[in-house]
């Protein structure tokens, strides 16, 4: 309940939309089914498809500009304001998380100032923990954006990746909102599923997501947009992770040479190796100067 007040809170019109199977649904508890949909059931998983969740979406809302999130997160007040110049017709804005502790105690107002400054003092607890940029959590887009989308598992391994692959295929506009959008990630486990979290990550549903959209291998990540968005203005973050790095995205997605890509990752990963190199230096740095 939490998560779904401060999406209603924050400063831009919303509409909140919970898309779930009919068990979850049915077990929802008061207060949240009134924001309900049951997903439509497919034959791939008892999980609802991405494409699916966001055709009931559409159908709820004739809104230009959506949001797909996790359930489990709190965003601050200015959560998807996007009135920046460079924005292109077709885009996709992404960040990390902060990972909360089972013992951490929430903000009390989650305006982007105060969100900053319960960071700062939660990081030196270690109540507090960016999540590394190889899981996201929301994504922001305009309608239409993923019509020609491959079925995609939501909820399961290499679904967050398969989307970035989309749009990086595409020539679809990757901007990272990290420094921009706070974001707090409830703490959970996975003890309520067989297989816990290993089944949420590798299980039939992931692979299944790796293998309909090619990213078994050297997934695309947070870092690797093009775009950063900081302080209301977006700019180009081209090099984040590298040269090699860049150039491998090019060479596989942009040109569909996969197994030639395949060679600079081994590159990019010998010269980490030698040079003590850490690919997530940039998201190190952030974090320090919080």
């Amino acid at each position: 309940m939490r998560a779904i007040e401060s999406w209603k809170n924050v400063a831009m019109e919303s509409e909140v939309c919970i898309v779930a199977p009919r068990s979850d649904v049915e077990t929802l508890p008061e207060g949240l089914a009134d924001y309900a949909v049951v997903a439509k059931e497919n034959s791939l998983s008892p999980l609802p498809l991405f494409g699916d969740i966001m055709e009931e979406a559409y159908r709820c809302s004739d809104a230009d500009l959506f949001c797909y999130l996790n359930s489990d997160i709190i965003v601050p007040s200015n959560f998807g304001q996007l009135e920046v110049e460079g924005l292109e017709e077709r885009f996709l804005v992404i960040g990390a998380r902060w990972d909360m502790a089972e013992d951490a105690e929430y903000p009390e107002r989650l305006e982007p100032q105060n969100v900053i400054q319960y960071l700062s003092a939660n990081i030196k607890q270690g109540k507090v923990v960016l999540h590394r940029p190889t899981g996201i959590d929301y994504f922001i887009f305009r309608r239409g954006t993923f019509d020609s989308l491959n079925s995609l598992i939501v909820g399961r391994g290499g679904y967050d990746a398969a989307l970035l692959a989309y749009c990086l295929r595409s020539g679809i506009q990757l901007v990272d909102a990290t420094e921009t959008y706070p974001i707090l990630h409830q703490f959970h486990d996975y003890s309520h599923l067989p297989g816990a979290k290993k089944r949420v990550m590798q299980g039939e549903d992931a692979t299944y997501n790796r293998e309909a959209h090619d990213i078994e291998h050297s997934g695309p990540i947070i870092l690797d947009a093009l775009y950063k968005l900081t302080r209301g203005r977006l700019s180009r973050a081209a090099w984040r992770c590298g040269f090699i790095r860049r150039l491998e995205l090019i060479v596989r997605f942009r040109f569909g040479f996969k197994y030639l890509s395949y060679s600079l990752r081994a590159l990019d990963r010998v010269v980490q190796v030698r040079s003590s190199r850490d690919k997530f230096s940039a998201y190190n740095e952030y974090v320090k100067r919080l």
